[in-house]
């Protein structure tokens, strides 16, 4: 058997989201036999102990007086001198950029996973996206409509060229963890008569909270025992928690930030994604692998996950009237809740395990190797 592979992941950030997750899955599924990982980051985060408790070496990368001077380019080249990796592994906007970047300086093949839709990335970012895209010897999304946007914004990528390998979890590990980490609704002083909104994710723009917020103050007035669980970490805390303040509801929503997201999952009633549109999401699949009826939002009514009234409801981006009239429909009927979870947890386990994931991952990554002088996907 030749040697293992040495395997650099590269990532903008170690902080608490899907992507990260995704990492965290793939150190821990692909075989030790064909794989010796390394992990390249530049924001640090709960993810990064997560990763050392597996044995694996992390190392982050900063400039000296700003996130990408000279300094960080230097250093970034340094570590990857220092590590020899046999391929390139990248995740998140700007680990991608510099990673393909470091891998033509220093002819390694590079795998760039995208986990979002390209056109939540603004003009200037989707431009430098588009002119470094052909450093990349593999292009990879998450979804069927992820791999969508990037041919639409980038006409020299190929609709048949980006491969698609779905998000996937381990399911007994996730029902394990949510039994290690169970949180009692005794714990925030709740009841059984409460009707519980739980959201999972992180707090940024894109996610649109706001409208969740807004959503959750008409939802509390004709469901006075309902509360919100706020389940994440991210720069638009102060902001929402002001907005709550502004509604009037902020004795009723819950900010969690110190604790694992598994634990708050049985809590919820209803698990909610109030963003225009989304890959494949690890927290909805989290939510599904434990039997949470789910509601989403999204620009077109076409979901990668959620058949709509079959394994959880669709509400149209932005509209805060039919979402709210969704929650509460969910929130008083028991039978609709059990029908809702019952098909999640079916669909997930049908079509959404981590085996097969990690076995595509495997086989690209691997393939890479003994491939690595071999064509670009553009070629």
């Amino acid at each position: 058997m030749p040697p293992v592979m040495q395997l650099v992941h590269i990532t903008s950030s170690l902080k608490v989201g899907g992507a990260e997750t995704l990492l965290c899955n793939l150190l821990s599924g692909l075989s030790e036999k064909l794989f010796e990982h390394h992990v390249i980051f530049f924001h640090d985060g709960p993810i990064r102990a997560r990763i050392e408790a597996r044995g694996i070496k992390t190392y982050q990368v900063s400039g000296l007086v700003c996130m990408y001077d000279p300094l960080f380019w230097f250093r970034l080249w340094r570590c990857i001198r220092m590590i020899r990796p046999d391929g390139v592994h990248t995740l998140l906007w700007s680990a991608t950029i510099a990673g393909r970047l470091m891998g033509a300086i220093r002819d390694i093949p590079v795998v760039s996973v995208y986990h979002n839709n390209v056109d939540q990335n603004g003009v200037i970012r989707n431009s430098i996206d588009k002119f470094t895209a052909k450093l990349s010897t593999k292009i990879i999304a998450v979804s069927d409509e992820v791999a969508d946007s990037i041919s639409a914004h980038n006409m020299t990528i190929s609709r048949h060229n980006v491969l698609v390998i779905k998000n996937g979890i381990n399911c007994e590990k996730i029902q394990s963890l949510a039994m290690h980490y169970q949180i009692k609704r005794e714990t925030y002083g709740l009841s059984a008569e409460h009707r519980i909104i739980g959201s999972v994710g992180r707090w940024v723009p894109v996610k649109n909270y706001s409208l969740l917020l807004r959503t959750f103050a008409l939802v509390q007035k004709r469901i006075k025992n309902a509360r919100l669980f706020l389940v994440g970490q991210g720069p638009e805390e102060y902001a929402l928690r002001v907005l709550a303040q502004q509604l009037g509801i902020s004795s009723l929503i819950y900010f969690v930030s110190d604790n694992p997201a598994y634990g708050y999952y049985q809590l919820f009633d209803v698990f909610v994604q109030s963003s225009d549109k989304e890959g494949i999401s690890m927290a909805l699949l989290e939510a599904m692998c434990l039997r949470v009826p789910c509601v989403v939002t999204n620009r077109n009514l076409f979901h990668p996950v959620i058949s709509h009234d079959h394994n959880g409801l669709m509400v149209p981006a932005g509209d805060v009237v039919q979402l709210q009239d969704t929650l509460c429909k969910v929130l008083s009927d028991r039978e609709l809740q059990n029908r809702l979870a019952d098909a999640a947890y079916t669909v997930l386990c049908r079509d959404f395990g981590d085996i097969r994931m990690i076995s595509q991952y495997q086989q690209v990554f691997w393939t890479m190797r003994n491939n690595k002088n071999g064509d670009s996907f553009f070629n």
